[in-house]
């Protein structure tokens, strides 16, 4: 059998993804919280997080393989590493936060 090709590793990413998405017997929040799980796992990722803004910041959903960052979790808006994503309505990408002197002193 031939190596798979990225194109078809994308696509099947793209079909397991849409058979979550109609899998009966999920509540929202477990869809919600397996669609994280699966995007944590493919883009090897420690934490992911779905959250809100208002005052504060809401971690609504987490994938979170390092027990870090509970779900339910409140801070600041200022101080939510999506804060920058948040204001600018542009990307932004942080490889390493430890390392990365705008994340240094986030909480974790």
């Amino acid at each position: 059998m031939p190596p798979a090709n990225p194109g078809s590793a994308h696509v099947d990413r793209l079909n397991a993804l849409w058979k979550l998405s109609v899998q009966g017997g999920l509540s929202d929040p477990e869809r919600i919280r397996a669609m994280l799980d699966m995007a944590a796992t493919v883009l090897d990722m420690d934490l992911v997080v779905l959250g809100e803004f208002g005052e504060h910041y809401a971690a609504r959903y987490v994938s979170n393989r390092l027990g870090v960052f509970p779900e339910g979790t409140t801070l600041p808006a200022e101080t939510a590493l999506c804060h920058i994503v948040h204001q600018s309505h542009t990307p932004y990408h942080i490889g390493i936060c430890p390392r990365t002197p705008s994340t240094r002193g986030m909480p974790w």
